[in-house]
């Protein structure tokens, strides 16, 4: 678009260019110059069909190529854990802290390698992985009548859905039954269609039913078996199958609720019916009772209204179970069962003249989601010819960095090559919310060889161990006391990042709770008048006169969750002692200045003896600004100790339990209005879970005070802010430093405010904003005031007339389904 000129598509102001560059200016692919994946590294494909045996001192591995070396093994080791892609034990190893002694590698056994096309349906090697499973089962169904495929197209159009491309790329289907997760996609559609398992020790096969699942990841297979292929059936000319999935995102997301429906009818009554589902109980389950009351009834509408209150009624999720949205899980049920209930009545009117094909909308319930092409606008102002080339106003320049991110180029701190006697620190956290140090014991830790240190609070006497970035009203270390769960108890200092972490869970700490109940919810904290500091409020005009007067009165309440800053690379620092008693820090931080200050209390030396280098942060958004010292002064302190240089780079689950997010928020309002939706008056009480430390929660809320008022005008105002002090991570600086948060509050205002007259929530929202002149709640005039400019040319840009009508329209179009 042209300088100055509002982007439209009715004034045909916009010049698209279909290509951004000249493709055929580019060097043609060569791979052995592939940058993300260089061939060197591509494994020798010698190793994948050898038989190999590694041993460690806790953990043996193995690779076997044969099926009777597997039986053998499983026989000596009923424990061991088969693998193929390693999707699943790597995750429990690496996050959840579980050891397997042995492990055994399958990939080279071919009888679980294979797919077939048998008389009774395709037999499944379960070391297929599941990208094999997608190309093989299309071709299959590609060849074979549809009727006969009606399972086989289920699994593939799950599989679409299923995890990342990554991931099934080396996970296995016999991998995914065995592992027997709630909210597995596949196995619903296996257990609803009876698959066959061929199990080997002494060789016998299991049809999947309800009992095949025992109960929470666990299923009827003995440690000695082994899991060699499924045998997937084919449908009859009467059977009808299909899978539903339902997630946060379309893909690569794992399931809220998922099933697997399956029905054979004679005619249009029902002879046989399998319904399984997933994520609604510690495994996934059949729906017994409800298919027992289908059996030998009609397909239809009356069937459809004892199903859905069956379900209900027999796979309710009780409020306590993990994973919450238990009304939502609950409800999801009969939506599966609806969907299944058209598509069969759908497919039985095309042969039988008594059933009525669909209405048009009730085939819309059943088109199929098809992702888009994949598109992208770039939009940038066309700057004028005459401009010289190194003006940069106007023009799509690329970020300083790009190249060097991503190539992978760029420096991280945990990109900084190691020092020769460099030592990784690993931190003991606190397992408790609100509790006393009774003792910590870390002489098993010592003892294990490479371990040179474990620091605490012993280290750090008096007041060199208090942080904090406002008030010194935390510790580095916790000494008598811990405040919330994650908070750091010491740091232990080893040769390599695996012994220090190793060596931390050998860390004895015993804790005498509080016999307080920890203050974890704003709620908790209110009723607790549990403050960090005393409430206080901004005021404009008469609030209660303008109340009296006004038309309307309307009050609510607002709830706002945190959000983690999820920043690309977790907080990594590297503390490197120097000559006279300095020490330089390689941190990922946004304020190297506090870093100093903090690192230099702690280690009782002055700040010009220490020395902060951040060269990129690897992401911030806020939780790097005060945070991270709690991370590089435990490092300092550990260098300062051992003398050497020691790094310290969390894991994602330590970062997130350790650090605080953005502040959730609660507010009550009450606004006063006119007949045309102009607001009178606004009171507003906004309380912020700032954790248990103040750190920047003062700032926050002050910001947010300044920010309630968003972008609306009001003449009398009173908005109060209440910090409150719980037992979680201090929350902490993000984003928007918690105007986001205030503004919101404002926003639910308007829209309340518009259903209540019944009128447009932008016609509200328009009236209301500020203009040349107005005053703010905290007394600035407005000069230069663009607001309501910007508004009309965000409308006028985003078409929103045209657009809202196109919406009015469809809205009166559509019928509501009822059943």
């Amino acid at each position: 678009m042209t300088n100055g000129t509002a982007c439209d598509e009715a004034s045909g102001n916009v010049q698209m260019v279909e290509q951004l560059f000249d493709v055929t200016s580019c060097a043609d692919y060569d791979p052995t110059q592939e940058i993300i994946f260089p061939p060197e590294l591509i494994r020798n494909p010698n190793f994948a069909r050898a038989n190999l045996h590694f041993s460690g001192a806790r953990v043996q591995f193995w690779q076997v190529t044969c099926l009777e070396k597997l039986l053998e093994l499983k026989h000596t080791h009923p424990d061991a854990k088969i693998i193929v892609g390693n999707t699943e034990v790597g995750v429990e190893v690496r996050m959840k802290d579980q050891l397997y002694t042995h492990l055994v590698s399958v990939s080279g056994v071919q009888e679980m390698e294979q797919v077939e096309v048998q008389e009774d349906g395709v037999r499944i090697g379960a070391a297929v992985t599941l990208s094999t499973v997608q190309e093989k089962l299309k071709n299959i169904v590609s060849t074979l009548p549809a009727y006969k495929t009606r399972v086989l197209t289920a699994i593939l159009e799950m599989l679409k859905w299923f995890a990342g491309k990554q991931i099934r790329n080396v996970a296995s289907l016999g991998g995914n039954i065995m592992t027997s997760s709630p909210i597995s996609d596949l196995n619903p559609l296996l257990l609803s269609s009876r698959s066959v398992l061929h199990l080997h020790s002494g060789v016998r096969t299991r049809v999947m039913d309800r009992s095949f699942f025992t109960g929470y990841r666990k299923c009827d297979v003995t440690p000695s078996e082994v899991l060699v292929a499924v045998t997937v059936p084919f449908t009859t000319q009467n059977e009808y199958f299909q899978g539903f999935k339902q997630a946060r995102r379309r893909d690569d997301d794992i399931a809220i609720a998922n099933a697997g429906l399956c029905v054979s009818l004679e005619d249009d009554v029902v002879t046989s019916v399998m319904l399984a589902f997933g994520g609604v109980a510690p495994k996934t389950v059949l729906a017994s009772n409800t298919m027992q009351l289908m059996k030998g009834r009609k397909w239809n509408d009356e069937l459809l209204q004892d199903v859905t209150s069956s379900l209900v009624e027999e796979l309710e999720v009780t409020p306590s179970a993990p994973g919450g949205m238990t009304a939502y899980r609950t409800t999801l049920l009969p939506s599966f069962f609806f969907k299944f209930y058209l598509h069969v009545r759908h497919e039985l009117s095309k042969t039988l003249p008594t059933i009525p094909p669909l209405a048009p909308y009730q085939q819309e319930v059943l088109r199929p989601l098809t992702r888009p092409a994949h598109s992208a606008t770039h939009l940038y102002e066309k700057v004028p010819a005459d401009q010289p080339a190194m003006d940069p106003i106007g023009r799509p320049l690329v970020h300083a960095s790009a190249r060097q991110q991503v190539t992978g180029e760029a420096t991280y701190v945990d990109d900084v090559p190691q020092y020769s006697n460099e030592l990784f620190g690993a931190f003991v956290l606190s397992t408790q919310a609100k509790a006393q140090i009774v003792s910590l014991d870390a002489e098993e830790a010592l003892a294990l060889p490479g371990v040179h240190a474990v620091v605490s609070a012993k280290d750090l006497p008096g007041e060199r161990n208090k942080a904090g970035e406002l008030v010194p009203d935390e510790e580095v270390f916790a000494s008598t006391s811990v405040q919330y769960v994650g908070q750091p108890v010491c740091l232990v200092v080893a040769d390599d990042e695996f012994t220090a972490r190793r060596a931390a869970k050998l860390v004895k700490v015993r804790y005498e709770k509080s016999t307080e109940k920890p203050i974890i919810t704003v709620q908790d904290a209110i009723a607790a008048n549990s403050w960090c500091v005393p409430p206080f409020s901004m005021f404009a005009g008469d609030v209660e006169a303008a109340q009296s007067t006004a038309d309307h009165t309307l009050s609510g309440e607002v709830h706002i969750g945190g959000q983690e800053h999820f920043y690309l690379e977790s907080n990594a620092h590297l503390a490197v002692p120097g000559e006279c008693n300095s020490i330089t820090l390689f941190s990922g931080t946004q304020s190297p200045t506090s870093t100093q200050h903090a690192v230099a209390h702690a280690l009782g030396v002055p700040w010009n003896q220490v020395v902060v280098r951040t060269k990129r942060l690897g992401g911030g958004f806020g939780g790097k600004e005060s945070r991270s010292v709690m991370i590089s002064v435990p490092a300092a302190v550990a260098a300062k100790i051992t003398g050497r240089p020691v790094r310290v780079v969390l894991e994602r689950a330590e970062d997130m339990l350790m650090t605080g997010t953005r502040h959730p928020f609660f507010a009550k309002w009450r606004v006063s209005f006119n007949k045309q939706g102009v607001l009178q008056a606004v009171e507003m009480d906004l309380y912020s879970n700032a954790g248990f430390s103040l750190d920047l929660s003062y700032a926050v809320m002050e910001r947010a005070l300044l920010s309630s008022d968003n972008a609306y005008n009001c003449p009398n105002v009173r908005v109060t802010g209440h910090i409150c002090r719980t037992n979680l991570p201090s929350n902490t600086a993000f984003r928007g430093f918690g105007g986001p948060q205030a503004m919101f509050v404002r926003e639910d205002m308007m829209a309340r405010v518009a259903a209540f007259l019944g009128l447009d929530a932008a016609q509200v929202r328009e009236v209301n904003l500020y203009k040349e002149g107005d005053r703010t709640h905290f007394g600035q005039v407005l000069e230069s005031c663009t607001v309501r400019r910007c508004w009309h040319d965000v409308k006028k840009q985003a078409l929103y007339t045209h657009r809202k009508e196109l919406v009015d329209q469809f809205n009166r179009s559509v019928s509501l389904i009822l059943y």
